[in-house]
């Protein structure tokens, strides 16, 4: 019984903490396909390998909502899919071909940003992120 009791009760206090990340997405070139917004909890596949992140695909002018965020450290990277296949597709150099941004408006000239760069905090309620896509 007890620890039933305990269970219920960190159950309630992680609830308590968790946070809704809400990402509007601006610059698609089209209303076509959709945004598929990706929050990387840390530096592992950021920004472009969205297999290793939370993901959330919508449609263009909607926002990406992330709901039950645990307290900590995160980066969001979004991409514009218009051939809908949820996949980033790069170039011979490995740069992006579709539509992408990553939170705090980070892009840097001849490499991809880094998770520090791109990292906010989340302490509980909402956090409000904007995210430009450019190619």
């Amino acid at each position: 019984m007890r620890v039933i009791v305990v269970v219920a009760w960190l159950v309630a206090a992680a609830q308590v903490h968790a946070a809704e990340v809400v990402v509007t997405v601006s610059g698609a070139e089209s209303s076509g396909g959709e945004i598929g917004c990706a929050l990387f909890a840390g530096a592992p596949g950021f920004p472009f390998e969205f297999s290793r992140a939370r993901q959330v695909w919508t449609q263009v002018n909607a926002p990406c909502r992330f709901d039950g965020v645990g307290d900590g450290r995160y980066a969001i990277a979004v991409m514009h899919d218009l051939a809908g296949d949820h996949k980033l597709d790069t170039n011979l150099f490995g740069a992006p071909t579709k539509p992408w941004g990553v939170s705090n408006g980070v892009r840097p000239k001849m490499r991809a940003p880094t998770f520090e760069e791109a990292a906010f905090d989340v302490k509980g309620g909402e956090v409000a992120m904007d995210v430009r896509l450019g190619r």
